[in-house]
């Protein structure tokens, strides 16, 4: 894996669970159940027009020591310097090299057009 000081970025990894409100009724929420040091290494970022709005798209791969249960559903939670979280979407999880030492997460950050000035 290299030397620990390489991980320096700590996330959370948090999955989709259903939580019951005051009604009764049931509604989505995420669940952290895991914090983690990670390298967060930028791949790519394109633009993508809908509704009359640019968004950006930022692929990223993470790195992070090897344990068992992260699943493509879940999503990833960084502490911004701004002290904003930043929320990458995980779309694959790779053992790699096959040695049970590290995971590698292929992630996309989506990232919301601010709003526009009013005159």
């Amino acid at each position: 894996m290299g030397r620990i000081g390489k991980l320096r970025q700590r996330a959370r990894l948090q999955r989709r669970t259903n939580q019951r409100d005051a009604e009764g009724g049931v509604k989505p929420a995420w669940t952290t159940y895991k914090s983690i040091w990670c390298k967060v290494i930028p791949k790519r970022g394109q633009e993508k027009l809908s509704e009359q709005r640019t968004t950006a798209l930022v692929e990223h791969q993470v790195e992070t020591r090897y344990f068992e249960g992260v699943h493509p559903s879940d999503r990833l939670l960084l502490r911004a310097p701004s002290g904003t979280d930043r929320v990458l979407s995980i779309s694959a999880v790779l053992n790699k090299q096959e040695r049970f030492a590290r995971l590698v997460l292929d992630c996309t950050e989506t990232i919301a057009p601010l709003p526009e000035a009013s005159s």
